[in-house]
């Protein structure tokens, strides 16, 4: 389960979810909701408290987590958000979990942001051994269009418009 915390803040009624997930993957989470979801106790396994460290994101788990790496931790062209990949430890077996959340794309420079950070992501489940279980789990900030109210950046040059037939007219050149 992948849960954005801010969308949940502005839902009225309280998160609960039955059966819990055996793992969630958490993006923009705060203190007060990580120490809510610690205190619940339903993951006994939690990823790093220093939510900073992480893009703001968290992993609670029935499963031991037994490593956490930042994915291009130095790159500065990912507007300062990094995947996470954590291996978690499932009976006898690995699974690599990996935490996403790339910027939304609401101008040329977070759409290139974006860009590489999947880029990125890309490379590194590539370099998974083929016999891990991988799970990518995240807010991955892909809205269809982009439409900003105050006349910012819009996808719709790149894409092209709505056709009458259903799916895309061919794209304008930028």
């Amino acid at each position: 389960m992948s849960i954005s915390i801010t969308a949940i803040q502005r839902v009225s009624c309280p998160f609960r979810v039955y059966p819990p997930p055996t793992s969630a993957v958490l993006q923009e989470t705060t203190s007060q909701w990580q120490d809510a979801l610690a205190a619940a106790g339903t993951w006994p396994f939690e990823s790093s408290r220093n939510l900073e460290a992480n893009s703001d994101m968290k992993l609670f788990s029935r499963f031991p987590i037994v490593s956490a790496t930042t994915i291009s931790p130095k790159a500065p062209h990912t507007g300062r958000r990094f995947a996470i990949r954590y291996e978690l430890l499932v009976g006898q077996r690995t699974v690599a979990v990996y935490a996403v959340h790339p910027q939304t794309p609401r101008s040329p420079t977070m759409w290139r942001e974006r860009t590489a950070y999947l880029r990125d992501l890309a490379e590194a489940l590539k370099s998974e051994r083929g016999d891990t279980p991988v799970i990518i789990a995240g807010d991955w900030n892909t809205p269809p269009l982009y439409y900003p109210s105050s006349g910012g950046f819009c996808l719709l040059p790149v894409i092209g418009p709505p056709s009458p037939a259903g799916g895309r007219a061919r794209p304008v050149s930028v």
